[in-house]
């Protein structure tokens, strides 16, 4: 435990430090209240979370709003592996794939590429219109196992769960805490995205808990780290929620304040 401590002692401190900034809801009640987008951006450039927009203005169309908003979250992945120690990181950079799933298995069920993939660097080397082409960019790249895995007709957040666990380092599947979040994690991607019943924002509080619950019990350890990342995630949804659609319905956000 001592070592545990003295060797993670640098890095729960600065994970600390940022869990600290998260906005509270008094942050996002403000927020909503900013009908158009010039003003959500102003009222966001006033809180902590003022770094995620930098350089975000009107002109910005959805999907530049959501590529600038990708960009920087795999920038924050890699920061925050850079400060675990080295075995970890690969497990916690494969976090930046993750909110790729959905394209990636656009792209891997053979439709053409929208043009916004054409935009992001991370998935416009799958946009080949040759079905042996892409494929091919698929097994040379970081997602050859989700690529191996959907030709196997496994969906792709197990595969993407199943190599997430073979790049956990020794014996941390025997963690309690790392145990925990694969079971959180793999709830999470269990829930289809167009489930009527589920209420996204009690959805949301509940991850949000948990996350906090986990972050807290499990602080000294690489478990803190997949936490936080997970709430700075449901942060960005949130963030991202807002812009966009006071990007693309202005007029309807004007109505609805």
């Amino acid at each position: 435990m001592i070592k545990s401590l003295s060797r993670y002692s640098y890095v729960q401190a600065r994970l600390q430090a940022r869990h600290g900034q998260r906005p509270g809801e008094d942050v996002w009640f403000q927020l909503h209240g900013a009908d158009e987008l010039a003003n959500y951006l102003l009222v966001v450039r006033h809180t902590s979370m003022r770094h995620w927009v930098l350089g975000m203005n009107v002109s910005h169309s959805s999907h530049e709003i959501e590529q600038s908003l990708r960009d920087q979250l795999r920038e924050y992945i890699d920061e925050i592996a850079a400060w675990l120690p080295t075995e970890w990181r690969q497990s916690i950079r494969w976090l930046s794939r993750l909110a790729d799933l959905p394209a990636l298995q656009h792209l891997l069920a053979g439709n053409a590429a929208l043009a916004w993939m054409l935009s992001d660097p991370m998935l416009r080397d799958f946009s080949s219109e040759e079905r042996e082409i892409r494929l091919d960019a698929f097994m040379r790249s970081d997602c050859h196992h989700l690529a191996e895995s959907w030709q196997k007709s496994h969906s792709l957040p197990d595969a993407w769960l199943d190599h997430w666990q073979q790049l956990l380092p020794g014996n941390s599947l025997k963690e309690d805490g790392i145990r925990q979040m694969i079971r959180l994690y793999r709830e999470h991607l269990s829930l289809p995205a167009d489930h009527k019943t589920i209420d996204a924002a009690q959805q949301r509080l509940q991850l949000e808990t948990r996350f906090t619950s986990l972050f807290r019990h499990y602080s000294f350890q690489a478990t803190a780290a997949f936490a936080h990342l997970g709430l700075v995630a449901l942060d960005l949804r949130r963030l991202r929620s807002g812009l966009v659609r006071r990007a693309l319905f202005p007029e309807v956000m004007k109505e609805a304040s």
